[in-house]
């Protein structure tokens, strides 16, 4: 059985992973009302990229530590509260996955410098191995080591873009091949952009320090 991949519009990936009275937040955050339009998501990504500009090293270290525990999520949610200031208009509808991927994202900016992502993400066979997670994070690494500067074009696009779908399109026959013999890969376009940020970035920093070897 070949390798295949589904894509929906249905909240998978950006169903919020916290689960919190919206009446003990801002007003304006709605963290049961996970992004359903571009426009939500638009919302949700500047304040990821916000966040993470004003505070990186909080960012950072939730990214190295991200998953479904609890007391990650706490930390999380934590550094939401802390965040009114990055809030604009509209309702911020949040997604733990796609407000990390964000961060991400801007991260890598903030590192990129002169350098192509695909220079950084390249293995190094001398190096370390890299530790994962599960057979979804192998896929997207595999992706963003085999599509460097179609992953970094995706990154340059506004989230829910038409720029976004064609590149999207672009990495989309790269992604069977880093599947499992016989596993299908059931993700909206939302979630398969922060998954391939959060990879990125991992292996930037893996890279660059050695972080999350073996």
């Amino acid at each position: 059985m070949k390798a295949s991949i589904v894509f929906f519009l249905a909240a998978m990936m950006a169903a919020p992973a916290v689960a919190q009275d919206t009446q003990e937040a801002s007003p304006q955050v709605a963290l049961d009302n996970p992004p359903a339009t571009a426009e939500d998501r638009a919302i949700l990504h500047n304040f990821a990229r916000c966040v993470a500009g004003r505070w990186p090293n909080q960012a950072a270290a939730l990214i190295a530590g991200y998953s479904e525990r609890e007391e990650n999520r706490r930390a999380l949610m934590r550094l939401v509260d802390t965040a009114n200031s990055c809030l604009g208009r509209g309702v911020l509808r949040f997604s733990t996955m796609l407000f990390v991927g964000g961060m991400a994202e801007r991260l890598l900016e903030q590192g990129a410098r002169d350098t192509t992502l695909g220079a950084r993400v390249a293995l190094n066979p001398n190096g370390a191995p890299l530790s994962v997670q599960d057979q979804t994070e192998i896929m997207s690494i595999c992706v963003v080591r085999a599509v460097p500067a179609e992953v970094e074009t995706l990154f340059s696009s506004t989230p829910g873009s038409r720029a976004e779908t064609a590149a999207l399109q672009e990495i989309g026959p790269s992604i069977a091949p880093c599947l499992a013999q016989g596993a299908e890969l059931r993700v909206n376009r939302p979630g398969l952009r922060a998954m391939l940020g959060l990879a990125a970035y991992r292996l930037v920093q893996h890279n660059a320090t050695g972080e999350g070897a073996q």
